[in-house]
């Protein structure tokens, strides 16, 4: 319990429930008055139950804006980054890979690449074996900005249709909106690569005689 309580804390409270609130605020205010619901089926203005009404709806929102922009982590930017930092570490990682016996029931190398298989068990030894908060933080923040901008071409899209319902397309609130997306998208991309340093780094000096941090 206490292992879920920091992960939902950090994790799920940064990159999901935060952009699903934003998300949920937005389309209440240009799109679709998401009380409306609440209101027509429990005939109550109850602000605890509205509040815990939109609360579920946030996160629930926040689950799939970020399964939604996923696919960001394949543009090049993101994949430069990781091959990148992959490079550099894989030999010291695959030393300690071998301390740890962690190298065993993999497939076999195809065209001297290392498979996928081997990278995911790095990274859920390390989550599972760590106690390195700033490892989930970093994650968080990654999560978070990388929402932040699904969020923000949402927000582009509502006020769209917004301006086209009203007739008067709002120039203005949408190039801050482009603008707030690349923005959060390159903040994305800053913690995605402090989020894989710090992957890397906690790995290498996790106790191989334990399989728990040295530091």
């Amino acid at each position: 319990m206490d292992h879920f309580y920091r992960q939902f804390t950090i994790i799920d409270f940064l990159s999901m429930f935060i952009p699903g609130a934003a998300t949920i605020l937005l389309i209440n205010i240009t799109v679709l008055p998401l009380a409306a619901p609440w209101s027509a089926f429990f005939s109550s203005d109850s602000t605890i139950g509205l509040s815990i009404y939109f609360i579920v709806l946030s996160y629930l929102a926040g689950h799939i804006i970020c399964q939604i922009t996923k696919p960001l982590e394949k543009m090049r930017c993101f994949e430069h980054t990781l091959t990148q930092l992959r490079e550099t570490y894989t030999p010291y990682v695959e030393q300690k890979a071998a301390a740890l016996s962690l190298t065993a029931y993999l497939p076999a190398l195809t065209n001297g690449q290392i498979p996928k298989l081997f990278w995911r068990r790095i990274y859920y030894f390390t989550l599972t074996n760590s106690e390195c908060s700033r490892l989930r933080l970093m994650h968080g923040f990654y999560g978070l900005f990388r929402s932040l901008t699904g969020t923000a071409i949402l927000a582009i899209l509502c006020l769209l249709w917004y301006g086209y319902t009203q007739q008067n397309c709002p120039i203005i609130p949408v190039l801050c909106c482009l603008a707030a997306s690349l923005l959060f998208l390159y903040r994305a991309l800053k913690f995605y690569k402090i989020y894989l340093e710090t992957m890397f780094e906690t790995f290498l000096l996790i106790a191989e005689s334990t399989g728990r941090p040295a530091i």
